[in-house]
């Protein structure tokens, strides 16, 4: 299934496509020169708030629903799975900003947004600057985290923006506004968007909008992208990395590169579902590990946000013998009909979709959503990356240590530790 659909003709559309990576990406472009760009800026610089506890708790609830739902609906088509929530929310956010009337109700009851506008936008703001925020004061500065979040907004020289989105965009989301001609060349507007998102992403994301995805319809194009590098605050030795068989879904074996550690870690068994939670070094975010004993799709089917913090609570520092697979890989889809089965129908309508609140007019629409991810867990630690483009267009002896071994499909949530937002989730069931 091409990841973009074709856009009606006669409507300019707006086109999401969010994309994860955590590796390389092949670059499709050669050696043809990006368009050039000038910027608009809202005279309202970006604000720095400090993060309210009560509304910031109702956005990463909110958002980890979403995450889950989202999660249930991608996870129907069979094989592995890696997306940024954080991302994707982040992306759509900047649309709902937009919306009014219908299309604002479904985003946010799709999207799980619990706070109104104002406070969800400013939530958001609030959100960033906490994720990206220096370590707070005795905690140590770890040059080997890494988390970059940013926005950008592309906007066709004949598009008119209303005041009050471009002064939104800068002051929540830091989105400078660029100029490019879409009708002139939309193939060097595309390539210049692709160097952003490969720039932000540290080169791990460098094909994000494919050819043909920018037209001379195209008149709006919002990007958002999430770069993760983090060591394990306990790596583990490559030395003690052997093959070991994994069990998939269908109950045949397969043997995967499997890495092996002896440490004091969070551990939990709740119903019989084992959790281990893996730090980063910096102690500012970690990898959440969650494993059914049996009946892995109804677990996951029937996974809420309680329940992770359920099972978060329940971790305690535990000596155990872990076992895991070393993994990385990529996910690719377009979200379009995940959305509409969550509600948000509208939007991707040219005859309904309502985002008056960008322009003031009725003729813009939602054409694509789509979503590329790229994870990889190794000896050292995790790296992953996520991109979204809104195109609108038109010490005493130790107890013997607790054997853990993720030898059959488990679910895993990159989460910051502070304010317990969900960077990137997946699963795992053929490493």
């Amino acid at each position: 299934m091409p990841m973009l659909r074709a856009t009606p003709a006669v409507f300019p559309t707006l086109v999401l496509a969010l994309l994860g990576v955590g590796l390389a990406a092949c670059s499709q472009d050669g050696e043809l020169p990006p368009a050039s760009y000038d910027t608009v800026r809202s005279t309202l610089e970006r604000q720095a708030p400090a993060a309210e506890r009560e509304p910031l708790a109702a956005l990463v609830a909110g958002n980890t629903d979403f995450a889950l739902a989202l999660h249930r609906v991608l996870g129907a088509q069979p094989g592995n799975l890696a997306f940024s929530p954080h991302g994707i929310s982040s992306a759509l956010a900047m649309v709902h900003a937009g919306a009014r009337g219908e299309s604002e109700r479904q985003l946010t009851q799709g999207l799980e947004f619990r706070l109104p506008p104002p406070a969800l936008h400013e939530a958001f703001n609030a959100l960033d600057t906490a994720l990206t925020a220096a370590p707070a004061p005795g905690r140590p500065a770890e040059e080997t985290f890494t988390l970059n979040i940013v926005n950008a907004v592309w906007k066709s020289v004949q598009q008119p923006l209303k005041q009050s989105y471009l002064d939104l965009l800068g002051r929540h989301y830091g989105a400078a506004v660029r100029r490019l001609d879409f009708a002139r060349d939309a193939e060097a507007a595309r390539r210049t968007i692709n160097a952003w998102v490969a720039e932000a992403t540290a080169g791990r994301i460098e094909d994000l909008l494919p050819a043909g995805s920018i037209t001379a319809l195209t008149r709006l194009v919002l990007t958002n992208a999430v770069y993760f590098h983090a060591a394990w605050a306990l790596p583990f030795d490559p030395e003690r990395t052997a093959p070991a068989a994994f069990r998939r879904l269908d109950g045949s074996e397969v043997s995967v590169p499997t890495m092996h550690q002896e440490s004091r870690l969070p551990y939990a068994r709740v119903a019989g579902t084992t959790a281990v939670q893996l730090p980063y070094a910096g102690d500012r975010a970690a990898l959440l590990l969650l494993m059914p004993e049996e009946g892995y799709p109804a677990f996951e089917a029937g996974l809420d946000a309680e329940d992770i913090a359920a099972l978060v609570e329940a971790l305690e520092p535990t000596r155990i013998a872990l076992a895991l697979p070393r993994f990385e890989h990529g996910y690719r889809a377009s979200l379009v009909s995940a959305l509409e089965a969550l509600g948000v129908r509208d939007i991707f309508d040219p005859q309904r979709a309502d985002l008056s609140g960008i322009d003031g007019g009725r003729d813009l629409h939602v054409s694509e959503i789509a979503h590329q991810a790229f994870v990889r867990v190794d000896e050292a630690g995790t790296e992953a990356a996520a991109a979204t483009a809104v195109v609108i267009g038109v010490t005493a002896m130790p107890a013997p240590a607790q054997p853990v071994r993720f030898d059959r499909p488990f679910l895993y949530l990159v989460r910051d530790l502070d304010t317990g937002a969900v960077l990137f989730m997946g699963r795992v069931v053929d490493p």
